[in-house]
């Protein structure tokens, strides 16, 4: 797509998409306008995985949802002073470039419990929709053997 733009065609795009953020975050608290633009760009990830979501078994995107949601928008608190609300996943990326395992734990711990509840929760819906599913198919045979005349 910008292959065939010049320079200056994509200089006044990015121009324009600055202007445009400028915009949209003009009312925003300056300590507040990481947060908004952390969950709002997890929003837009989120969104676009449904791209990638399409080519991929049901098992295997449901899974992928769990496991992008779980690195996306996990918290945790920072290391900061004061600490703040972060994203577990910064700090396990932190945790490996101090290359300190205790830091590292401390992020994917967060992380592991919120794919294990999707999970669990994801398991549950497969059971549920496996029974709505049963029970639908028994109705509709009823149906069709009580429409059918009997000779």
């Amino acid at each position: 797509m910008f292959a065939f733009l010049s320079l200056d065609q994509i200089g006044n795009v990015l121009g324009e998409i600055i202007i445009w953020w400028a915009q949209l975050v003009q009312g925003v608290p300056p300590e507040k306008l990481p947060l908004y633009a952390y969950v709002g760009f997890s929003i837009v990830v989120l969104l676009l995985w449904i791209l990638v979501v399409r080519i991929l078994p049901k098992t295997l995107a449901g899974l992928s949802w769990i496991i992008l949601f779980a690195i996306l928008l996990t918290p945790t608190t920072s290391l900061g002073t004061p600490p703040d609300i972060a994203p577990a996943s910064i700090s396990v990326v932190y945790g490996i470039l101090l290359k300190d395992p205790a830091i590292i734990f401390n992020g994917l711990l967060p992380i592991m419990v919120v794919i294990t509840v999707g999970c669990i929760l994801g398991f549950i819906w497969q059971i549920l929709r496996m029974g709505i599913d049963k029970t639908n198919k028994k109705h509709a045979l009823n149906n069709a053997n009580i429409s059918q005349p009997s000779r």
